[in-house]
């Protein structure tokens, strides 16, 4: 995601194994990853964020990184906020700052430094020069796409289709965005490596035909 501070940490509250489910749902679409971040953060809401930036690590984390005394300590009520100062203070590059660039799409409001008439200096008076950037990796580990597709089946929850009060009302078939839905040997079926789980065909379906069938970890 190229840089992760305070909205990222609100990822934590994510318990084991679903984890791993977003990350293998998103796939390697960044911004739809960064969508559910910033879903996560809003939806958990801190009431404070504090940034430990006095040592950090630069380059390729969490093993192979540089360590570096950046001399940052950060304490914001909005995390959002702090976010957008660290990115300015680090120079860091805007086109490569997934989460803040869907932040600004959403919350375009959000991203005026120039109303922070509280901080005490410019900015600019805490730059932080020559920044070894990441490599940018995919969200699916580098999997080739046939494991990674196999991997998410089995730790990702499924949406199915119950026979026996299915209708055909093809409600569902054209309420999915990915057309996922199609008809087999007279009944409907999921087809779940395109199945995006947004759970549309679910809230539409008028029988209460489409149910979630639990993953087996």
């Amino acid at each position: 995601m190229g840089l992760t501070l305070g909205v990222k940490n609100m990822y934590g509250t994510v318990v084991g194994k679903d984890k791993a489910k977003y990350h293998l749902n998103s796939g390697e679409d960044r911004e739809i990853f960064a969508k559910m971040i910033l879903g996560i953060y809003t939806m958990t809401n801190p009431h404070l964020t504090i940034l430990d930036g006095i040592v950090g690590m630069e380059g390729n984390g969490p093993s192979n990184g540089s360590e570096r005394n950046f001399g940052i300590f950060a304490i914001s009520k909005n995390a959002i906020t702090l976010d957008f100062v660290i990115s300015e203070i680090l120079n860091f590059p805007e086109e490569k700052n997934h989460i803040l660039k869907v932040i600004k799409k959403i919350y375009p409001e959000k991203y005026d430094l120039n109303s922070l008439k509280t901080f005490p200096n410019k900015i600019s008076d805490f730059s932080i020069e020559n920044l070894k950037l990441p490599k940018m990796g995919d969200c699916r580990w580098h999997l080739p796409d046939t494991f990674a597709n196999f991997l998410r089946d089995i730790v990702s929850s499924k949406l199915v289709i119950d026979k026996n009060k299915c209708v055909k009302c093809n409600k569902c078939v054209e309420v999915c965005p990915t057309n996922s839905i199609f008809e087999k040997k007279n009944y409907l079926k999921i087809k779940s490596k395109t199945c995006i789980r947004c759970f549309c065909c679910q809230e539409i379906c008028p029988e209460d035909a489409i149910k979630v069938k639990e993953s087996i970890l």
